[in-house]
């Protein structure tokens, strides 16, 4: 199964600010590769579905849990249950979500990777790494216990925060097509690249260096009113 796109996450998050902000966590359960974190808000119980690397919404659908939890979800439980949802947010638009949790007098984030091979990682209040399901060094950062959480580096420019001056200079001075510009440069996906020229009124296939100051304008105002729907719902 392909992942969600940083589109379809600022989606979830969306949606999910509505509802679980503010509810407290009553356990978290392991089912095989998927991760479910119970929750309790709003008079009703709510199941955040996780699975590193490939999505994260609600669910209503009830697994079989394990009898004996692995040591990684009972390390989670220790740490977050009956602690209160504070925030929830998509870090840069990227594909990486982050539970804010008070428990007690404490605040800990429970990061959700889910791009490549994904991962969950527990950041204690001073953005330590209490634990981690896979850890690893990487060129540009350390997943590490006691190390300082690091996010990934960005695989291109922010749509949601970027100038239109910064947008028209990357599309005007780019080699490749328009879709594929969007795509490489705005950390978007082709059908959604596709989506925003077909609002533009401009072939997907034409040279971005080719189009027009009036062109590239119009492209930007696709790409925020299409990120503008997504986000507010």
């Amino acid at each position: 199964m392909s992942g969600m796109s940083s589109f379809d996450v600022a989606a979830i998050v969306s949606e999910l600010k509505k509802v679980i902000v503010g509810a407290r966590i009553r356990n978290i359960y392991q089912v095989g590769d998927v991760f479910l974190v119970k929750l309790r808000g709003m008079g009703e119980t709510l199941q955040l579905l996780v699975e590193p690397g490939r999505r994260i919404h609600l669910t209503w659908y009830e697994r079989a849990k394990p009898r004996f939890p692995s040591v990684f979800c009972m390390t989670l439980r220790k740490h977050l249950r009956h602690g209160k949802v504070l925030s929830v947010w998509q870090y840069d638009f990227d594909r990486v979500v982050v539970l804010e949790v008070g428990v007690a007098e404490n605040k800990v984030s429970l990061v959700f990777e889910l791009f490549g091979e994904g991962n969950i990682v527990l950041v204690d209040g001073e953005g330590k790494i209490v634990v981690a399901k896979n850890y690893a060094s990487m060129r540009d950062r350390d997943v590490l216990p006691k190390k300082q959480y690091v996010f990934p580096p960005l695989r291109g420019l922010n749509p949601c925060t970027v100038s239109l001056e910064e947008f028209k200079k990357h599309i005007l001075e780019s080699e490749r097509s328009v879709a594929a510009t969007l795509v490489q440069k705005f950390n978007i996906g082709g059908v959604l690249a596709e989506e925003v020229c077909v609002r533009a009124g401009i072939d997907k296939s034409r040279e971005a260096e080719a189009l027009s100051e009036g062109e590239a304008e119009a492209l930007f105002k696709a790409l925020t009113d299409l990120l503008k729907g997504v986000i507010e719902g």
